[in-house]
């Protein structure tokens, strides 16, 4: 009986790692896609509360990003868990994503990236959620928590800018 828990303990062990790398390696690709975005709308937002706002994201999820790519190097080797097909599907719709952004300019940028923005956030809150749930190190549980919080008052601004 004491092998059966033994080894239960060691699977969950290996779920949460497994866990960790899939969370990190993604997440690190998803904010990738937020900052480039992100500096997209620097350069061509119309309204100066949402180029200070993308300025605050490409730090925010610069210094997280960075923060991510060294936990999964220095925890799990650089060995990320997001399958191929997966980051494919991801990278590809971000590709679209920028690609209609690029294409747009004046208020019609601001509404499109807006839009895009909240639905990117969204994702992330989502994902953060499970994170603050399934990570095994306390430290990236707390950077799940701040992550949603700060994608959670990112997307309650947009969508006043939205009402207006």
């Amino acid at each position: 009986m004491k092998l059966a828990v033994c080894l239960a303990s060691l699977g969950l062990l290996f779920a949460d790692a497994a866990f960790e790398k899939r969370f990190l390696d993604m997440m690190s690709h998803h904010h990738e896609g937020g900052i480039e975005m992100a500096q997209a709308c620097q350069q061509k937002a119309v309204r100066a509360e949402l180029k200070q706002l993308c300025s605050k994201m490409a730090s925010n999820q610069g210094l997280e990003r960075q923060q991510m790519m060294d936990w999964l190097k220095s925890w799990y080797q650089d060995q990320g868990g997001m399958p191929k097909a997966e980051l494919e599907k991801m990278m590809a719709e971000h590709k679209q994503h920028m690609a209609k952004l690029n294409t747009l300019k004046g208020e019609a940028f601001d509404r499109a990236f807006i839009g895009t923005m909240i639905n990117h956030h969204q994702q992330g809150v989502m994902e953060a959620r499970v994170c603050t749930g399934r990570a095994d190190h306390a430290e990236l549980k707390q950077l799940c928590t701040k992550m949603r919080g700060d994608q959670e008052k990112e997307i309650a601004t947009m969508r006043s800018w939205i009402r207006e």
